[in-house]
């Protein structure tokens, strides 16, 4: 963190409420946006004042910008600490719970696409809403990108990877599945990330694509879900690939001999 004396301020309470308080500042600028004349773009960082008018707000204590610049040199400093934290794992705790629940509902279920279903719409209700979705969109499309803000994108997908890979296995090893040899989890994992990821961008893009609906996205991703199973996964004792799979389905196959 970029923080005046890191050793003793990046664990303390008021370093942490002054983050908090210029996310809340962000998601409320977020928010005013849909508002804005068509054509028009606002996005507006929190001044010092307003972090620190918010923060006298949260603890009910009538603190200076001292409490401010105490920690941070620049604004730009404290910007960048605030994207971080905002792409801390620990903002995607949402995320987390349907994870730590998905094992148990889809593998104690009569109709294993309609719990999926649910569970595809439950995590992109959480990431639509989530603020932290969008400033990680902006963190994306920058040239140039801080090692801390690199780093805590990082951590936060090295995680969902970890989360997300365990229920995975524990969903196939219920159906006596696996994944095929040429199919790694970490990639398996990626695939399905990139997969919510993608229709999430493209229905903040173009909503009329889903009707405006998140159903349909959600039913959009279930699809991609279950192809992505059904193609990457075998029975156990299986050694057939991904690749030799698909090319025993769908290469030109040659010209059987004449019959004798």
């Amino acid at each position: 963190m970029h923080l005046r004396r890191p050793h003793t301020q990046r664990q303390h309470d008021d370093t942490r409420l002054l983050l908090e308080a210029g996310l809340e500042l962000i998601t409320e600028g977020m928010g005013e946006s849909d508002s804005a004349p068509p054509g028009s773009m606002r996005f507006r960082w929190p001044t010092r004042a307003q972090v620190v008018r918010r923060y006298n707000d949260k603890t009910g204590l009538r603190m200076s910008k001292a409490v401010f610049e105490d920690r941070w040199a620049t604004c730009e400093d404290y910007s960048t600490d605030l994207i971080s934290w905002a792409m801390h794992r620990g903002q995607w705790a949402a995320h987390r719970r349907i994870a730590a629940t998905a094992a148990a509902v889809l593998t104690d279920t009569d109709t294993f696409s309609t719990a999926a279903r649910h569970i595809a719409l439950a995590d992109l209700n959480v990431l639509l809403g989530a603020t932290s979705f969008r400033i990680k969109l902006l963190i994306c499309a920058m040239r140039r990108v801080d090692p801390g803000m690199r780093q805590a994108l990082a951590d936060f997908y090295t995680a969902a990877n970890a989360w997300w890979g365990e229920v995975y296995e524990q969903i196939l090893g219920s159906g006596g599945l696996v994944l095929r040899p040429d199919v790694e989890l970490h990639t398996f994992t990626m695939l399905m990330t990139a997969l919510e990821e993608g229709l999430a961008v493209r229905f903040l893009a173009h909503p009329e694509s889903f009707g405006h609906r998140v159903e349909e996205v959600a039913e959009a991703l279930t699809v991609g879900a279950l192809a992505l199973i059904g193609g990457a996964s075998t029975e156990k004792g299986d050694s057939t690939g991904l690749r030799a799979f698909t090319d025993a389905r769908m290469s030109r196959q040659k010209p059987s001999p004449p019959a004798d």
